[in-house]
């Protein structure tokens, strides 16, 4: 491999790099470009994610009140992961934020459900917080 290559795949990682950082992934997957086939395969999947920038761009918009139609489907997604997660205050609390502010979204109905399964899965001394 001769100097110039190597200034380029150098210069390459180094932009990569912050191209995922303001993503909001790690700067560490940039290294993937290094192995042949794969950095293909993430370019794509890069490419045709959701990235969690704009997980967070979206729960900004619900919880102001100013979501349009995809954000409240990435709340939601992000309510469900919390979930998920055991982080039931933080699932709950979007939920009702997607219920107050979706109107006659269809993420409002699944929001509902949830919350109303949620509060069903709650121990009784909580339930009543």
């Amino acid at each position: 491999m001769n100097a110039l290559t190597a200034l380029g795949l150098i210069y390459l990682l180094i932009v990569a790099s912050l191209i995922l950082r303001r993503a909001g992934y790690s700067a560490g997957w940039s290294l993937l470009l290094l192995v042949p086939l794969v950095n293909m395969v993430a370019v794509l999947v890069f490419a045709l994610s959701t990235w969690p920038v704009e997980h967070k761009l979206a729960l900004a918009r619900v919880e102001a009140g100013r979501a349009d139609n995809d954000d409240y489907w990435l709340a939601l997604e992000a309510a469900r992961k919390a979930e998920r997660a055991g982080d039931c205050d933080r699932a709950i609390a979007l939920y009702k934020r997607i219920i107050e502010t979706g109107g006659e979204h269809p993420a409002v109905m699944e929001a509902e459900q949830r919350l109303a399964d949620a509060a069903d899965a709650l121990p009784a001394d909580r339930s009543h917080a």
